[in-house]
């Protein structure tokens, strides 16, 4: 995957692991690539960003129900408070202290949805 190829480096720097779970039959599914491999990134950085230690990504594809796909990606960030979740495609910084050293806008996938 594009994406986490892209992202090497960051994983290297921050001694991240990334698993990538997929099918034997890889779909093909008609998507905008260079957007979908953009929120992978945004999501892949955040994931490592804000791990305390030892940052694991894990992303899945899940198999079509009702036509649809799913990509998964779980991570052992500090998560995001209940109250914000809902909010995660709107221009929001989750306020969580300095927790990591780089800064982002709160951007990412508000930028994507549209």
């Amino acid at each position: 995957m594009q994406a986490i190829k892209q992202t090497e480096p960051l994983v290297i720097k921050n001694k991240a692991t990334i698993e990538f779970l997929k099918d034997e039959n890889e779909p093909v599914v008609p998507v905008n690539a260079a957007q979908l491999k953009l929120v992978i990134i945004n999501l892949i950085e955040n994931a490592i960003k804000y791990s305390m230690q030892n940052p694991t990504v894990i992303i899945q594809l899940q198999d079509a129900v009702d036509g649809y796909y799913a990509i998964i990606i779980k991570d052992k960030g500090i998560g995001i408070d209940e109250k914000y979740s809902k909010q995660v495609f709107k221009k929001i910084r989750v306020p969580t202290g300095n927790v990591h050293t780089v800064a982002g806008f709160g951007l990412g996938l508000n930028l994507y949805k549209k």
